[in-house]
């Protein structure tokens, strides 16, 4: 059988959804990637201000 890669992509995201959903279902998991998304959401949120405050230096 011969994949387009859409399709390719389409079972590599299916994939990875299936394995999502098993790991959330642990509950010290789940909460690690909540709290992952948290601190991404601060980093990108100190790199704007960091870069807010260094453009008018550069």
């Amino acid at each position: 059988m011969t994949y387009t890669g859409e399709e390719k992509d389409e079972e590599k995201t299916k994939k990875l959804e299936e394995m999502y959903a098993t790991l959330v279902a642990n509950k010290d998991i789940k909460e690690y990637f909540d709290l992952e998304v948290k601190f991404n959401i601060m980093i990108a949120d100190v790199n704007k201000i960091i870069a807010e405050a260094i453009k008018d230096v550069l």
